[in-house]
């Protein structure tokens, strides 16, 4: 499986810098192990016997009892060339950052309004049989130097899963189609008409990319990066106590702000968890590149109460908004756009 990406022009060396972020595993087998894992994930996931035995929550619940590749090389095609990429860590997690001339990437004049171009490869697996080898697509998006960018989280903010409810949220996660906030959408595809690219950052596993991939797709989001968070079923618990929510999150973002540094960026979340907080601390100390942030009301705050003014302290009131309904969000001007890129 491969995830889409965003690569970054470097104009000192005159090169895409294009990651490449794959997952090899091997899918749970019909055995003992199996049976027990399935149970454990209906335990964590609280849902009745009848779902457990669902197609849905045992494709979603298995994914997080996969056999992970170890060690693993792959190697994908990429206009008309071979790269490795790899090994594969211990979670099946391969990673490779790839270099290509503005040629190579098939993108000599990058898109006048900052809007990025797709690049599609394909990797190349080994016959497991005499079927002949395998082949898996995966793109990357080449987002121009100058634009604007939108980094949206996803539960509560394009997926309708309420968060604070941690166990409809886990239900749902594994139960239930995803179901799209109303509104957004149509959003966000104005925001990509007037030539913003889309990078998706989540603490969604990154087990569950199938159904978030789903979502963004069957609902009318546009097509953007994703970055998830890697869960270990053993280990994850105790991760989480020495890693907070906020630092995936100001870590994933921090790097994209760094990557583009003339890029202007467009921050969407919730008040249900901690996206204030980590958006309020990156508009301050990134002032120059967040256009603005909105933030979609789940808890009942007001603009004014404590939590958000000391979240956003001297980040100007006037780009970042509070809303409910998708409709209440406040368009950015043609002028601001244009500013961006």
């Amino acid at each position: 499986m491969f995830f889409p990406t965003s690569a970054h022009f470097d104009s000192v060396e005159d090169l895409w810098r294009i990651p490449i972020h794959g997952w090899t595993f091997e899918p749970g087998q019909n055995s003992l192990r199996q049976k027990l894992g399935l149970r454990l994930m209906r335990k964590i996931a609280k849902v009745d016997k009848a779902t457990a035995e669902t197609e849905m929550f045992q494709r979603r619940a298995g994914m997080f009892l996969v056999k992970n590749n170890r060690g693993r090389e792959l190697a994908i095609r990429l206009q008309g060339r071979t790269f490795p990429v790899g090994p594969s860590g211990a979670n099946g997690h391969a990673y490779a950052k790839l270099s290509l001339t503005p040629s190579e990437a098939g993108l000599l004049q990058p898109s006048p309004d900052g809007a990025p171009h797709w690049l599609k490869f394909q990797a190349v697996l080994p016959a497991a049989d005499e079927a002949g080898e395998q082949v898996l697509d995966g793109q990357v998006q080449l987002v121009p130097e100058d634009g604007l960018t939108v980094i949206s989280d996803i539960d509560d903010t394009i997926r309708d899963s309420r968060v604070s409810d941690r166990a409809r949220l886990l239900r749902d996660s594994f139960s239930r189609e995803y179901a799209p906030v109303p509104g957004m959408a149509e959003i966000y595809q104005r925001w990509r008409a007037a030539g913003a690219a889309f990078q998706y950052v989540s603490l969604t596993p990154w087990q569950l990319y199938e159904p978030v991939a789903d979502l963004i797709r069957d609902c009318g989001f546009p097509a953007g990066g994703i970055a998830l968070k890697f869960f270990n079923l053993k280990y994850s618990m105790a991760l989480d106590l020495l890693n907070p929510p906020d630092a995936f999150k100001l870590r994933t973002i921090t790097s994209m702000l760094t990557a583009f540094p003339r890029r202007r960026f467009i921050l969407v979340g919730d008040s249900g968890g901690r996206d204030p907080e980590i958006y309020g601390r990156l508009a301050q100390s990134h002032a120059e590149q967040i256009l603005r942030v909105y933030i979609r009301n789940m808890t009942g705050e007001a603009a004014d109460s404590p939590r958000l003014c000391e979240a956003f302290g001297a980040f100007p009131a006037d780009r970042w908004q509070l809303f409910r309904d998708a409709n209440e969000v406040v368009p950015i001007t043609a002028d601001s756009i244009n500013e961006a890129r």
